[in-house]
């Protein structure tokens, strides 16, 4: 018999420990329901993503274009005259900015012409009035002064890049806050559960105690006093559960409200709180670089790209541009697509582009206040420094405080229970 009510209490308690709603479960269920730990994981994904678009700039881009159009005008050239000239055109190609400040463009057109009603002066036959023009070619443009080799771009790449990551570091510091509140609202149910028990306990002993010293104040065995000191510390204790149970309804709403649950009853049973654990927890290894301080050393590059594009923007500029093509024309097209590379008919162009912004005041104030903000970044990054290592001193010195204070109070309920 003895055998079979261990076996039974055994399968009552295993039962019992599965049906407890643990903390990591607890967590699971807000990650999956909480709509502001969802947004803010969701945003730190998406700016890490983002922070890709930099690549974008140095990235090859694919370009076509077509065209159809009629001029009636009077020709330049009064020897020969025409109706109008048909045109229909389409072309395309591959350019690029390259990380060292070229700007590369390789292409391929090809234009129909179409000479309506043309007289030509001359005798015997004249000019072919259809023809297709083919012309494949390269361009390289050079930066020498605003954007030299290249340093806007790469700036302009890297501030892209160190915005998004700065808002993925945000938004992910963001979240484990969401979830470090989300864990405290579970312990402090189970603290406020255990409140309520115990608050329940001593309103039975002080009723116990209240009936006592009534009876033996009725049988004159003992002070009327005793009596009404026993009813105070009774009304005290009917007042004190009141108040456990007015926390104990907060504490569920916000236990349900973390969970996205509009409701302020918490059926699940909690996990006990882990005394023996707690009096020995260590804190954990210390984490190289928090979130927010990750996000902040990404503002500050930030910041200092923004000033080197800024810089380089407002900057003259001053470009060297040459271009190669080659010539093809035929009746058809088919044949006419392998023409320019056989004709042996080229044209080369070599250019130069300089530009000097005349207010330079404005865009040296535009430069200064980007030198002001990367001065800030700085600034506010050695301040999430400092505030990581002073919260780490203050994490050590209160988990041994309430470790402490812990010890204390587990010494006062043994007294108490004697």
């Amino acid at each position: 018999m003895h055998r079979l009510l261990v076996l039974f209490s055994s399968l009552a308690f295993t039962a019992q420990a599965a049906d407890l709603y643990r903390s990591d479960a607890y967590l699971k269920d807000v990650r999956a329901n909480n709509l502001e730990v969802k947004s803010a994981l969701q945003a730190a994904e998406g700016a890490r993503r983002r922070s890709q678009e930099g690549d974008l700039v140095t990235s090859p881009a694919f370009y076509t274009q077509a065209q159809a159009g009629a001029d009636s005008k009077l020709p330049v050239l009064a020897f020969f005259n025409y109706t109008k000239l048909e045109t229909q055109g389409v072309s395309l190609g591959v350019s690029q900015l390259t990380s060292w400040g070229q700007q590369l463009k390789v292409y391929y057109n090809a234009i129909h012409y179409n000479y309506v009603d043309l007289v030509f002066p001359t005798p015997g036959a004249g000019p072919k009035t259809r023809f297709f023009d083919t012309q494949p070619g390269l361009e390289v443009t050079q930066s020498f002064w605003s954007n030299s080799f290249g340093r806007g771009t790469r700036a302009t790449r890297t501030l892209l890049e160190s915005q998004a990551m700065a808002s993925s570091y945000a938004s992910q510091f963001r979240a484990r806050a969401a979830l470090a509140a989300a864990e405290e609202t579970y312990w402090k149910l189970v603290i406020v559960r255990e409140k309520l028990s115990i608050s329940a306990v001593a309103l039975e002993q002080a009723r116990k105690i209240f009936e006592w010293s009534s009876n033996r104040a009725k049988r004159h065995l003992g002070d009327e006093a005793d009596a009404l000191q026993a009813r105070a510390a009774l009304e005290a204790r009917e007042l004190e559960i009141q108040i456990a149970r007015d926390e104990e309804r907060t504490a569920s709403r916000a236990f349900n409200k973390t969970r996205q649950l509009d409701s302020d009853q918490v059926k699940e049973l909690l996990e006990p709180l882990p005394l023996e654990k707690l009096t020995k927890l260590k804190a954990e290894n210390r984490m190289d670089k928090r979130e927010d301080v990750r996000a902040a050393e990404e503002q500050q590059k930030a910041a200092i790209a923004g000033a080197a594009a800024a810089s380089e923007k407002d900057s003259p500029t001053l470009d060297l541009t040459g271009s190669l093509s080659f010539n093809g024309r035929n009746d058809n097209f088919g044949p006419s697509i392998g023409d320019p590379f056989s004709a042996g008919r080229t044209t080369w162009a070599l250019g130069a582009k300089f530009i000097l912004p005349l207010d330079r005041g404005a865009a040296s104030d535009a430069v200064n206040g980007w030198h002001q903000e990367e001065k800030a970044a700085e600034l506010m990054l050695q301040q999430k420094l400092f505030e990581q290592e002073q919260d780490w001193k203050d994490l050590g010195k209160k988990l041994e405080e309430a470790q402490r204070r812990l010890e204390l109070a587990q010494k006062l309920v043994a007294a108490q229970k004697a």
